[in-house]
């Protein structure tokens, strides 16, 4: 689990292709760290296992699946590419975003981004058929891998436009500041949402 604030950005070093996968290798200060292969790191909001780490070069290894790369950006990612990183949650520690299980919904696209005095105003489409049901004005949405709160809601039955309102202090630690429109961006619903709504669709 994780709670949807970045930790650190990572680089990427390299994307390259197996049989029915892809390695992706990124440099990150966690590399440095107490980090053990076997654990969970959430790259751009998608929990990947740890394959490798080199220290010497502070890259990490990931392997990342067909099925990863078919609901996710990862794919699309070259060799230096900015990635958001959070280490998975210990217990006890302080939850400053919301649950975040790291599995990927959908992508949504950038349609966009406009600055409003110190924030940044961004306007995301998703054409998820079960996006309307899962998200909430005033309610979160992880996108990639960073716990936001949505302000408003809009659009046709076909596209849901999210609007959300970004802090400088977000724009500094994330990749958000340097996004452009038209990027596809990693959907994460919110799980208690999610829950509820399967609930609701059993009865």
């Amino acid at each position: 689990m994780f709670t949807g604030l970045v930790e650190a950005l990572g680089v990427v070093e390299a994307n390259d292709p197996m049989q029915t996968a892809k390695l992706l290798v990124i440099r990150s200060p966690f590399a440095s760290s107490s980090l053990a292969r076997g654990e969970s790191i959430a790259v751009n909001g998608c929990c990947l296992t740890v394959v490798e780490i080199s220290h010497e070069n502070s890259c990490i290894t990931f392997a990342v699946s067909s099925a990863t790369l078919g609901c996710t950006n990862l794919g699309e990612l070259a060799a230096g590419s900015v990635v958001n990183l959070e280490r998975a949650l210990l217990f006890g520690a302080r939850l400053g975003g919301h649950l975040v299980s790291g599995h990927v919904d959908c992508l949504a696209t950038v349609l966009s981004w406009v600055e409003d005095g110190e924030f940044m105003q961004l306007r995301l489409g998703l054409d998820n058929p079960e996006a309307r049901k899962l998200v909430i004005a005033k309610g979160s949405l992880c996108a990639n891998g960073v716990s936001l709160t949505i302000k408003e809601l809009s659009g046709e039955a076909a596209l849901l436009v999210v609007e959300i309102m970004l802090i400088p202090e977000t724009l500094r630690r994330s990749t958000f500041g340097s996004v452009k429109v038209g990027d596809k961006i990693n959907i994460e619903f919110d799980l208690m949402g999610k829950y509820v709504a399967q609930n609701l669709a059993s009865n």
